[in-house]
């Protein structure tokens, strides 16, 4: 049975849900080693079985920022500058993401988080590295 995991930015302007069958222990927590992951204290998680929603109350509010190999949407609230996880779109035109468990209402209950190093990937296996882990994902309107 699937469970949904919500959250948003601190001012309100962007929710996230996550619905997934899978246990916070199971979905697991990533604690990658970028200056600008590290600078926001991001713990993300994603199920590629699952499904992420990312919900905009005020569309102007998300920022779209490129880090990197600018391989992905870094999705920040330009107004409370909350960092709510990462977003792309495949090839096929699926959007894929990975979410920022620190804004979960359930944040508490996911596990401490593994360390990732991504360093020395290429934009083509980080590409396929995403299509395996991250969430079937949608950014809507509301």
């Amino acid at each position: 049975m699937a469970r949904i995991y919500e959250g948003g930015c601190h001012c309100g302007a962007i929710s996230l849900a996550l619905e997934s069958a899978k246990s916070p222990a199971e979905l697991g927590v990533r604690e990658c080693d970028c200056s600008f992951c590290q600078g926001h204290g991001a713990r993300t998680t994603s199920d590629n079985a699952g499904r992420a929603t990312i919900r905009l109350a005020e569309a102007g509010r998300l920022n779209r920022y490129h880090f990197g190999l600018h391989t992905a949407d870094i999705l920040v609230c330009n107004n409370c500058g909350a960092y709510l996880g990462a977003y792309f779109d495949a090839e096929d035109g699926q959007g894929y993401a990975t979410l920022n468990t620190r804004y979960f209402a359930a944040a508490g209950e996911f596990p401490a988080a593994s360390q990732s190093h991504y360093q020395g990937e290429t934009a083509e296996g980080r590409t396929q590295r995403r299509l395996g882990l991250w969430t079937p994902a949608v950014i809507e309107d509301i």
